[in-house]
């Protein structure tokens, strides 16, 4: 590509780029004075331990209200719930189709098909008849950017996985770098491939987090952990989290808003620490974690200084992005040092530019996400935005 070449397609980024800037969803703005529940309503029970993933269960009251709800893999099973193609990477739009069912969406939910599979980086509760909503998303499968196989390219139709590991979660819902996202998901299948014993990554698509998640050789290995700790919730009351230790070490926890919301969860929730645990394994002995470890690391994250996160209102490209060569194929993301790179709000196909959503018919997610700034650890807390009290989800995520 010749300088005057990437001058011109800098200039054409640059310019399109202006019209559709917006807060990015890491920028900190002032947040109201809310404070999070101490850690001390939380009992902590457990452990419960196979191989080297250990789960302590968190019991504690039901902080949303006495509606049905469903998980997003739920609904779109269902058929009652749309997750949008936006053409952008960073923002996607959610429809609830149902007249009575709330939908939860788990921070870190891997949504399958659409230009590029991508996960949902926030915790949003989507209310029945809830028109199109803006959620901030990365992308999870470098370079892809047309149709794959028979899925359709202008919706997400399936939600089986979440995203799993502190690196990848920190990338995607505390720092909000995509280029730290792929750089994640690439370790991670790296890491799995090592520990089952040949290439996770699928010929399909090689970038793609959810085909690796599916490869029948990680199922296989997953599967003695999800046949072990399955159970773990039945006959435990009050059950509104839990807290994973990988190698003895508490890596990450999740509140959900009420126990009957988390026994639904569960499932993908155990398969992303199971992912974990698996990715990690090493033959090197390990000291069993505690339940002192566990309340000292809840503690330290909610002792951290707490800052609102802006809200993903206009779709917008974050960090650096690949410009189109052609009307079909993006560079791809391992080559992008030998390109013009930017810092822009768009992507740029030459014969058929991306159009975002027309803002007015979208309307912002109903949740206000906080941060708090602990030593070892991060919590990352989705809160009703009409009622603050109401806490959707919590993400606890080892620094």
């Amino acid at each position: 590509m010749s300088t005057l070449h990437r001058k011109t397609l800098l200039l054409t980024v640059l310019g399109l780029g202006a019209l559709c800037w917006a807060a990015l969803p890491g920028d900190p703005v002032p947040a109201p004075e809310v404070a999070a529940a101490p850690v001390s309503d939380y009992r902590v029970s457990g452990p419960f331990t196979h191989d080297n993933l250990t789960v302590f269960l968190l019991h504690g009251p039901d902080t949303l209200p006495p509606r049905p709800i469903l998980t997003l893999d739920e609904a779109l099973a269902k058929n009652s719930f749309v997750v949008h193609e936006t053409g952008t990477v960073n923002t996607l739009t959610v429809e609830n189709l149902s007249a009575d069912d709330d939908v939860l969406i788990q921070p870190g939910d891997i949504v399958k098909g659409g230009r590029q599979d991508r996960l949902i980086a926030a915790a949003v509760l989507v209310p029945a008849k809830s028109g199109q909503i803006a959620v901030p998303s990365f992308c999870v499968e470098a370079g892809r950017w047309t149709q794959r196989g028979n899925e359709v390219v202008s919706r997400f139709a399936g939600n089986s996985a979440c995203i799993a590991g502190k690196d990848l979660k920190t990338a995607a819902l505390v720092d909000g770098q995509q280029a730290a996202v792929w750089e994640s998901v690439t370790k991670l299948q790296a890491k799995l491939s090592e520990n089952v014993g040949k290439p996770v990554a699928n010929p399909q698509s090689p970038t793609s987090l959810q085909l690796a998640l599916e490869d029948a050789a990680v199922a296989d290995k997953l599967a003695s952990y999800e046949r072990e700790l399955g159970s773990v919730l039945r006959g435990s009351r009050r059950v509104v989290g839990f807290v994973i230790a990988v190698n003895g070490k508490v890596t990450g926890a999740e509140v959900f808003g009420s126990s009957a919301v988390l026994a639904k969860a569960w499932p993908k929730a155990l398969r992303s620490a199971a992912v974990e645990a698996l990715a990690e394994r090493s033959e090197r002995p390990f000291a069993p974690c505690k339940s002192e470890a566990v309340t000292a690391f809840l503690a330290d994250a909610e002792k951290g200084q707490r800052e609102q996160v802006a809200d993903p209102q206009t779709p917008r490209e974050l960090n650096r992005v690949a410009l189109f060569t052609d009307g079909t194929n993006p560079i791809p993301a391992q080559n992008l040092q030998t390109h013009a790179l930017v810092d822009v709000g768009v992507l740029v196909n030459r014969s058929n530019p991306v159009r975002p959503a027309t803002p007015a018919t979208v309307q912002p997610a109903p949740v206000q996400v906080n941060r708090l700034q602990g030593t070892r650890a991060v919590l990352v807390e989705s809160r009703g935005r009409a009622n603050p009290a109401m806490v959707v989800h919590r993400s606890y995520i080892a620094k």
